[in-house]
């Protein structure tokens, strides 16, 4: 590896890993996910209503941080707080409103954490763009992503690592094996399709494909990145 390829990889490291840090630091609010709730709420029932509603979430949030079963690992404890009780919680509050229909609450949800996650990632993933090979600088900036993925919640099995190629199965997952203790493992789709969305940030060269996941029934999540052009298996 050339001395101006080392710099450049580690030079991506950096602004991932600095990327990450400034994540961790906004996801760190009392009530994950408020701003965007209220801006739902309001748009869809109307500011008197939508103040009780909020208010309904807050109390709800607050009521399963203080039952919830506390995971060991820090890693795995910022996806509990931060992730996935406040989607519990907004599905405990738009439920009802919706009539109890679940598919559309979900994909309610759904369009809600998509808007997140595009403004969540974008500051690490849109450079991306700017490089001319921007899989080389992927890899690094995916080992440290990666990091926020402890085996003690995922069951991940890597397939390839290549220049061309990243490939992994995740054959056990924290959010769906938390959704189910919750009672709630059809939200687990959620998380899903926030995946999906990340992905919308690629530059044209990268290429992510998924054919099936555990939260939509399937036996494993298969995930792939790759180099446009290259075989995806």
């Amino acid at each position: 590896m050339s001395i101006k390829k080392s710099k450049k990889i580690a030079l991506i490291s950096i602004f991932f890993g600095i990327g990450l840090f400034w994540w961790l630091r906004k996801t760190s609010r009392a009530v994950p996910g408020e701003k965007l709730v209220r801006e739902f709420l309001l748009g869809k029932v109307g500011a008197d209503r939508s103040r009780t509603l909020l208010t309904q979430f807050r109390n709800n949030y607050q009521d399963l941080y203080q039952r919830r079963e506390i995971p060991q690992n820090r890693i795995l404890r910022l996806h509990l707080n931060q992730a996935i009780l406040p989607v519990v919680t907004f599905y405990q509050v738009l439920l009802p409103i919706n009539n109890g229909k679940k598919e559309i609450t979900i994909k309610e949800i759904e369009s809600l954490v998509h808007e997140w996650t595009l403004n969540i990632t974008r500051y690490f993933i849109s450079p991306l763009r700017f490089f001319r090979h921007p899989f080389r600088l992927f890899k690094p900036g995916f080992d440290i992503v990666m990091k926020l993925f402890p085996l003690s919640g995922f069951d991940i099995e890597y397939l390839e690592k290549s220049d061309e190629r990243i490939a992994f199965n995740i054959r056990g997952c924290f959010y769906l094996n938390s959704l189910i203790r919750y009672g709630v493992p059809e939200l687990t789709t959620v998380f899903c399709a926030a995946d999906e969305a990340m992905a919308e940030l690629f530059p044209a060269s990268i290429r992510f494909q998924r054919t099936k996941t555990l939260g939509r029934g399937g036996n494993l999540c298969d995930f792939r990145y790759c180099r446009v052009n290259q075989k995806i298996d």
